[in-house]
């Protein structure tokens, strides 16, 4: 299952990726894996703000 959209980086078991993005304001956002069924038994994080 593949995924190419700009906004999303697929990485296999053990590999590592940076995917940066910048806002103007504060928003809640999580990474969360868009395989189906995965986010809905807990495949997502919360991302603090830095």
């Amino acid at each position: 299952m593949g995924h190419s959209h700009s906004n999303s980086v697929l990485l296999s078991p053990g590999e590592k990726g940076e995917l940066v993005w910048k806002f103007s304001n504060k928003v809640k956002i999580e990474a969360a894996c868009n395989v189906p069924g995965h986010y809905e038994v807990g495949m997502v994080a919360k991302i603090n703000d830095i």
